[in-house]
């Protein structure tokens, strides 16, 4: 896991292209199809072998084994959940596990095409579904009062090679026809939600946009979070790497190891320097 952890963003979807090659050459051989209902970590889910997401659920039981791990630190049972930046749900539902009968865990995702994949892999799971909130929502920093534009997201990484990829991450970016844009705050509001204990965020640069507005939820309930620091990808919302950091600091936050556990140093510039070129990692932030 150290050596993966060490590859840029590129490297790991080149490695990532040549196991799909492998995989789906064998999957032809064999007559079975590119989609694969298979059970991982306690969930059953359908999968898109060429996705990469999918992939890596399929092949290794986990995507992102590290955060994987940090929720299994965090989550207790009974506690709330919010999983932002969703996708299928390959965190989503075995986050539900953790949380038990009297958890809950409320999954926001934009885009159509994801949002109706993680419908699916609800369908999968009823005893689970019923601790899932899925919800089609973009979150912002500000409330609109009027009909925003619809943006397109990156949350399709396909490893046969497509047109307009990210030319970082190799992302696809998707329509999210359907969603609605709100702030946090105000959709915790609406559904009387009244305490969180953890956050998983992975917006793709949008994560200092979600947070700005949930100010009066971290105020309030001071969850932990696992958030992704991707550099380049705040600069192209118009944020950065500062901005985010100082955000979290201002509210009280340190920062941890993903994998680890370890104190990291709070100053900014030292953890930027742990985010390889082009790449990003994931910090657990405890208040």
């Amino acid at each position: 896991m150290a050596y993966w952890n060490a590859l840029r963003t590129a490297q790991k979807i080149r490695f990532a292209r040549l196991l799909y090659r492998a995989v789906a050459g064998l999957r032809t051989l064999t007559k079975r199809p590119r989609l694969a209902v298979t059970k991982r970590r306690g969930v059953t889910f359908e999968l898109d072998l060429a996705e990469g997401i999918d992939l890596a659920m399929y092949l290794f039981a986990a995507f992102e084994p590290e955060t994987y791990g940090a929720l299994r630190r965090l989550v207790r049972p009974g506690h709330t959940v919010l999983d932002i930046g969703a996708n299928s749900g390959v965190h989503t539902l075995p986050t539900a596990l953790l949380a038990g009968e009297n958890g809950q865990v409320i999954a926001f995702e934009p885009t159509a095409a994801a949002f109706r994949r993680l419908q699916r892999n609800l369908a999968l799971n009823p005893l689970l579904a019923g601790r899932v909130t899925a919800v089609q929502a973009y979150l912002v920093d500000v409330d609109h009062s009027e009909k925003t534009e619809v943006p397109a997201f990156y949350s399709s990484w396909r490893l046969e090679r497509t047109e307009a990829q990210h030319p970082k991450h190799f992302g696809t970016l998707v329509d999210a026809t359907g969603a609605v844009a709100m702030t946090l705050d105000s959709y915790l509001d609406r559904a009387n939600v009244r305490g969180v204990d953890v956050i998983k965020i992975d917006v793709d640069g949008y994560e200092c946009k979600v947070l700005r507005g949930a100010e009066r939820m971290l105020r309030r309930d001071r969850p932990a979070l696992i958030v992704e620091l991707c550099p380049y990808a705040l600069e192209e919302q118009g944020d950065s790497a500062d901005m985010l950091l100082q955000l979290l600091i201002s509210h009280g936050y340190a920062f941890f190891d993903e994998g680890t556990g370890e104190r990291l140093p709070d100053d900014p510039d030292r953890l930027k320097a742990l985010v390889k070129p082009d790449s990003s990692i994931n910090l657990v932030a405890l208040a």
